[in-house]
């Protein structure tokens, strides 16, 4: 069309960065996006004068080239969860709590029913006091970024910008030179090589096996200690649940549970004491989204990602109560010299020892000999049954047993990859990486096992 559009704003087409000048084509191409839903991005964005235009030839600039997307973007509403900072706000939400929580029927005896109650009273009460935001799905391509692809991404802005001030030939060359360089080392850094579906027959086969014992457990009625979740308990999750982490499709934050009045926290520590004492968690909590993270070596390998769970912000916390129940009972046969995945302890001291203990024997030139074991995929290759067996060993009370055990119990996973979910599929092996027992439940899985 060679148009020149300008830089006066149209109806969100044409933004206020573009050239001064107008020509007889502008209103064609403006008409066309218009009719087809599109932005001219180029005028949007604020750059300096010498990188604006496209096209130069006998002292005469202008902008004919034009980048056009959709406006149909695809995004998601998030509650305005920082607004809580302010007091007033917070108050105004509390307030909003309270009344949907006077709005419907108290302590629901179907679980699933409640469940979906206690989140509507909370999506009702964000919405009016805080709103919602909605945030672009941008995909993001390149995932890592090593010293190699920086070097070389510099060198090519250094010589784009050195091609614009000479328009000689020999710099454009040396340009497109870089530039090529720079696309091939990016290629291997490309999500969209696997698809979702492949990483869901991967861990399908991962977290599910054939050799299952069916026997089951044996529980002894009179082992039922701490039958009851005690409000403490509640309010000390809540405390240890970390703000500003991604939620669930509710889209119900930490936050929201953080904030509420005392009234819904009793609410939710009898539904909490209901999952507790009947062994039996909402469906929704079954299903983990599984979110690859990708570790090392070729990209193109499932093996090389991490599966991280994105669980239920509530489950999380009705998790925290219970780790910190079977923490009470592992602390008491694990040994000193065992660091990992314990509260108050880390790996630092262990490290420090070992590089002392080897500096003081080279000193006096005695041989000194490590074994390191690293466990391949080891939260993936827990066996359930045998765990529920250690636990019973080791004299856990049958009600914080019967619960763990519900919790890993018909448990489904979809696969979010690209920002695209696949469909559901069953997993029998395994702990989730992301929920607060998993490295509880580890620990005394592997003491045993060593």
């Amino acid at each position: 069309m060679n148009a020149r559009v300008g830089n006066n704003r149209a109806a969100n087409i044409v933004g206020t960065n573009g050239e001064a000048t107008l020509n007889s084509n502008d209103r064609k191409l403006i008409d066309f996006c218009t009719f087809n839903n599109l932005k001219i991005m180029n005028t949007f964005f604020k750059h300096k004068e010498i990188h604006k235009f496209t096209w130069e030839a006998r002292g005469h600039k202008s902008i004919i080239d034009y980048f056009t997307t959709n406006m149909k973007t695809s995004k998601e509403e998030f509650f305005k969860v920082r607004l809580l900072n302010d007091e007033s706000i917070r108050w105004l939400y509390t307030q909003r709590v309270k009344l949907h929580l006077n709005n419907t029927m108290e302590n629901e005896i179907d679980l699933e029913k409640e469940w979906e109650n206690l989140q509507n009273i909370l999506k009702s009460a964000a919405n009016e006091s805080l709103g919602t935001i909605k945030r672009r799905n941008r995909r993001k391509y390149l995932k890592t970024w090593d010293d190699q692809i920086k070097q070389l991404i510099e060198t090519k802005k250094k010589s784009y910008k050195k091609w614009l001030n000479s328009k000689k030939l020999k710099d454009k060359l040396e340009y497109k030179r870089n530039t090529a360089l720079v696309k091939t080392e990016e290629t291997a850094c490309i999500q969209g090589n696997i698809d979702k579906n492949v990483f869901l027959q991967y861990y399908e086969k991962l977290w599910n096996t054939t050799n299952i014992n069916e026997s089951q457990l044996e529980y002894n009625s009179t082992n039922y200690l701490h039958a009851s979740i005690t409000s403490d308990e509640l309010e000390k999750a809540l405390i240890l649940t970390k703000n500003g982490k991604t939620p669930r499709q509710d889209n119900i934050n930490s936050e929201l549970y953080k904030y509420v009045p005392e009234e819904f926290k009793l609410r939710l520590l009898q539904f909490f004491n209901n999952i507790y004492t009947g062994n039996h968690i909402p469906n929704e909590w079954r299903n983990a989204v599984i979110t690859p993270i990708f570790k090392k070596d070729d990209r193109r390998e499932p093996k090389n990602y991490r599966g991280i769970s994105i669980l239920n912000t509530c489950y999380k916390i009705y998790s925290k109560i219970l780790n910190m129940k079977l923490q009470n009972y592992s602390e008491e046969f694990m040994t000193e010299t065992q660091n990992g995945f314990r509260m108050g302890r880390s790996c630092t001291d262990p490290k420090f020892c070992l590089k002392l203990l080897t500096e003081k024997r080279r000193e006096f030139n005695w041989e000194t000999h490590f074994l390191f074991i690293d466990y391949e995929k080891a939260f993936d290759h827990t066996q359930r049954q045998i765990l529920f067996n250690i636990l019973k060993s080791r004299h856990i009370p049958d009600t914080l047993l019967k619960a763990i055990v519900d919790i890993y119990t018909q448990n489904t996973i979809l696969i979010k990859f690209n920002n695209k979910l696949s469909k559901p599929a069953a997993i029998n092996k395994g702990v989730c990486q992301g929920c607060p027992l998993s490295p509880t439940l580890f620990n005394a899985y592997i003491y045993t096992k060593l």
